[in-house]
């Protein structure tokens, strides 16, 4: 299965990556037009998002938009120890981030407080690869998987993603954690399992 997971991963870095700069930003702000029709949106108090870097969909615009009705913003810290993402409030885009050893923006801890999981309404989830089924594929540490299970169940989880890196079937196990809802630039599909 891990063989299988690592040659799709590579695969749809390499389509990503090949996405002209123009047809990104077409796509985000397509996404983002659906993200704002939903009344998960439209009612969440707090927001958990991705931080996108290299050819990730960026979400920005939308987390500017959070960020000027007051809303919480929070993003994903990778701690040097440990294999439990942190949850910090972002509350300025360009003084409260910076890269991470990968090369992700992120959280700067000594300006961005810890968020309880249970403050969180709604989640905006990075992958490289996700089917219809919601099955996603990240970039193989787990992190969102195990993220999802300290959060409360009412979370909306959703992905964002470009509507030509849908493919058939994401090879999941058991301990992989869908999302539940799948935007693209041409649909919205709630993910049945």
């Amino acid at each position: 299965m891990s063989e299988a997971k690592t040659a799709l991963r590579a695969a749809q870095v390499a389509r990503r990556d090949g996405l002209t700069p123009q047809a990104r930003a077409a796509s985000a702000a397509a996404i983002a037009a659906r993200v704002r029709s939903l009344p998960a949106w439209q009612r969440a108090r707090g927001v958990l998002s991705y931080m996108a870097f290299g050819s990730e969909l960026d979400l920005d615009e939308l987390h500017r938009e959070l960020l000027q009705q007051g809303r919480l913003l929070v993003a994903p810290r990778v701690p040097a120890q440990g294999r439990a993402l942190e949850l910090r409030q972002v509350a300025d885009l360009k003084q409260d981030l910076s890269p991470s050893r990968w090369g992700i923006p992120e959280p700067r801890p000594e300006r961005c407080p810890l968020v309880d999981p249970a403050q969180i309404d709604l989640v905006l989830v990075p992958g490289v690869a996700f089917d219809r089924w919601g099955n996603r594929l990240g970039y193989g540490a787990g992190f969102y998987d195990r993220l999802f299970l300290r959060l409360l169940p009412s979370a909306l989880r959703v992905a964002c993603v470009h509507d030509a890196l849908l493919v058939d079937r994401v090879p999941a196990e058991p301990h992989d954690a869908p999302v539940d809802l799948l935007l693209t630039e041409l649909m919205a599909l709630v993910c049945q399992r």
